[in-house]
């Protein structure tokens, strides 16, 4: 558990907690207490490599502060940690998610997976939503003993409402320009396939003239050979 590289990174809980407010060591042992609900007992000697190792890679940085005649050392996270903080919480929630889809059973699968064909776009948003429906599936097929896909439209809504929701939702320009990037992208590989095979059908021509050149010459050549 206090491996850097382990499932619940160590490295996310200090980045996150910077990321509210500046701490020192022995705060960000408190703190990490409390929100696990003390089920995280980190000691500092646990906890100040890694604080060491994020100093060197300038994720965070350090400052001096005299509190009570004596000096604390205050940490703060630095531009280049939000960013790293913010891809190693798509790991997180992406394992998260890996786990939580392995346990849904086939209704819910069917039920998200209709939802995301409905949605006509292919965007960041998607995935968020997708992700929240399907944690919000989970939690809800947890408390019945088994849960149907009757269930999920009784308490959901049908695949075509919860789309149509999210749809509905979303800034109609931004929608337009999803759609029309959608329609550009699809324009642009037809364009680029029928390219293809006009090149292909041109050099397959070329290639035929050029045997049948060959050909003649090649006649010619041994009627002149025979009239000798």
């Amino acid at each position: 558990m206090a491996k850097s590289n382990s499932f619940f990174n160590i490295d996310m809980l200090v980045l996150s907690l910077l990321k509210v407010s500046d701490c020192y060591g022995y705060e960000l042992v408190k703190k990490i207490k409390e929100v696990s609900n003390n089920t995280l007992d980190i000691k500092e000697g646990t906890l100040y490599p890694v604080v060491h190792n994020l100093l060197k890679k300038e994720y965070i940085s350090s400052r001096d502060e005299i509190v009570n005649k004596k000096v604390r050392v205050y940490y703060h996270i630095e531009p280049i940690g939000r960013d790293y903080l913010e891809k190693i919480l798509k790991v997180y929630s992406t394992l998260l998610n890996m786990v939580r889809w392995k346990k849904m059973n086939k209704d819910s699968k069917k039920f998200i997976k209709y939802v995301k064909r409905i949605i006509p776009i292919h965007s960041k948003d998607k995935r968020e939503f997708i992700l929240l429906l399907t944690q919000r599936i989970k939690e809800f097929s947890d408390d019945l003993e088994r849960c149907t896909y009757q269930d999920i439209v009784n308490e959901f809504g049908t695949p075509n409402e919860v789309a149509g929701s999210y749809i509905e939702n979303m800034e109609s320009n931004e929608l337009i320009k999803k759609l029309n990037r959608k329609k550009l992208l699809k324009y642009f590989l037809s364009t680029l396939l029928i390219l293809i095979t006009l090149l292909w059908g041109f050099k397959m021509y070329r290639l035929n003239q050029l045997y049948e050149e060959a050909k003649s010459e090649t006649h010619g050549y041994i009627a002149e050979e025979i009239i000798k």
